[in-house]
């Protein structure tokens, strides 16, 4: 109810702008948008097809943003990792109470994301000499290594409990379960070419904006932490996904 309040209040302030900047599902949701091959011409506001790239290369480099991604990114990969048997263990038999090491599990899984890009970052910014803020130029190449585990994760979860969640709204009583719609061979193969796919992306991004921002002597140089963290993250989803 108090999130409900506060967002109608805020709303009526300032307007829409307001869930474009304070509703972190509205936040979240426009980021993946971002990726969309569809998209609104500026001038006129006309639907037109994009590379994703554009979208993407738009993001608006706000306060919050860095914080944001680093969110999406931490919180999925932390819901994979959570399903592990030794992490059930430690939350179970945990002192501190399940909920509160399962927070400070959540907590520490951003953390670390949040670290390695800062670190990276800062690297990459001694490397070109001239960045002024490292941290938001490059935090949009994360959306699509977020958007690629959201889809690792999260697709059987969809085509199995989606159809079901419709029948039981439809009244439907005892419903049946849908037939999955690939076999376990096929969902692994779209499980790690969603990350995979995620992550090439994300270099792709970060090297379009490392070319824009870098002298032509420093180009190449200035990519090298970025891309060694793109390998990192890689090698973080697919063992969270194979373990």
């Amino acid at each position: 109810m108090l999130h409900g309040v506060v967002h109608l209040a805020g709303a009526a302030r300032h307007g829409a702008r307001w869930f474009d900047h304070a509703d972190a599902f509205e936040v979240y949701s426009g980021l993946l948008a971002r990726l969309s091959p569809l998209g609104r011409r500026p001038a006129d506001r006309r639907l037109v097809l994009r590379s994703p790239f554009n979208g993407l290369d738009a993001v608006p480099q706000t306060p919050g943003l860095v914080a944001t991604v680093c969110v999406m990114l931490g919180s999925t990969a932390y819901d994979g990792f959570s399903d592990a048997p030794s992490w059930i263990t430690t939350v179970q038999t945990s002192p501190l109470g399940r909920t509160t090491a399962a927070t400070l599990g959540l907590l520490a899984a951003v953390a670390l994301v949040a670290t390695l890009y800062a670190l990276c970052t800062g690297a990459t910014r001694l490397i070109s000499g001239q960045l002024r803020h490292p941290l938001t130029a490059f935090a949009h190449s994360l959306v699509p290594i977020a958007l690629g585990y959201l889809v690792a994760h999260y697709f059987t979860l969809f085509v199995t409990e989606g159809p079901h969640t419709v029948m039981v709204a439809l009244g439907t009583d005892n419903p049946v379960p849908p037939e999955p719609p690939l076999t376990p061979g096929g969902i692994a193969t779209l499980q790690v070419a969603a990350i995979v796919i995620g992550h090439v992306l994300g270099v792709v991004a970060a090297h379009d904006r490392s070319v824009r921002l870098f002298p032509p002597a420093r180009a190449v140089a200035g990519q090298l932490c970025l891309l060694a963290l793109m390998i990192a993250y890689t090698i973080g989803g697919l063992t969270l996904l194979l373990a």
